[in-house]
């Protein structure tokens, strides 16, 4: 059977959608060469991606995976969260900051959602959803639920060359029977002395402030 125009389309869309997800670093030009498609019409599914939410672009203009898939990823896991909300707070932190900044999925594993890298010397670089297993696991601040994590990636068990230090806070925990985790807003650095509480002051604000379900939160003043 002939596959129609609109399998195409469906079959096109994914298959953009999972090079974004791979590629930290992405354009339309990666997205045509890496599926052997003609410019001229990759350019045109991305732009109607985009507008569409199922891209978004970066402050450099590389392409991210988008709100609606995941909107997607969110509910799947359980969490009652509206994905546009996170982009603009992790932002702020990663400006007030520096460092690496993420939202992420905690539960035995830590899975890496929206995130910007950070521009200080060092910082983590970090790939769309990305698993860390966690090494370690305290509780940091008890009023807040903030906790500090000792992780290293998945793809690499020498703790000694990949372990990371991330700061947690929770932002839902997961309403359906398969999803004990959290949703989690944290920053992430390695190999550095960092100012622990200040990271935790600048966290405790931005869940404090989506916790008021603002529609539209552009970060605390």
């Amino acid at each position: 059977m002939t596959p129609s125009p609109y399998t195409d389309a469906v079959r096109r869309l994914l298959d953009i959608l999972i090079v974004v997800a791979k590629k930290p670093v992405c354009t339309a030009y990666d997205i045509a060469k890496e599926l052997g498609l003609p410019m001229s019409s990759t350019y045109q599914a991305v732009n109607e991606l985009e507008r569409l939410s199922w891209l978004a672009r970066d402050e450099e203009g590389f392409l991210l995976v988008g709100a609606v898939p995941q909107q997607v990823a969110l509910t799947a896991l359980g969490y009652d969260f509206a994905a546009q909300r996170l982009p603009p707070v992790i932002r702020y932190l990663r400006d007030q900051t520096g460092e690496t900044v993420f939202a992420g999925s905690l539960w035995t594993e830590l899975q890496i959602g929206t995130f910007l890298v950070g521009f200080n010397s060092g910082s983590v670089g970090v790939a769309p959803f990305q698993y860390f297993h966690v090494a370690e696991r305290n509780v940091f601040d008890q009023a807040s639920g903030a906790t500090s994590l000792r992780s290293f990636s998945k793809d690499h068990y020498d703790i000694a060359v990949t372990a990371a230090e991330f700061l947690v806070v929770p932002l839902r925990y997961g309403t359906s029977l398969s999803a004990g985790g959290a949703l989690v807003l944290g920053i992430c650095w390695q190999g550095k002395d960092v100012d622990r509480r200040l990271f935790l002051k600048r966290l405790v604000e931005v869940q404090e402030l989506l916790a008021e379900r603002k529609a539209d939160p552009t970060g605390p003043s």
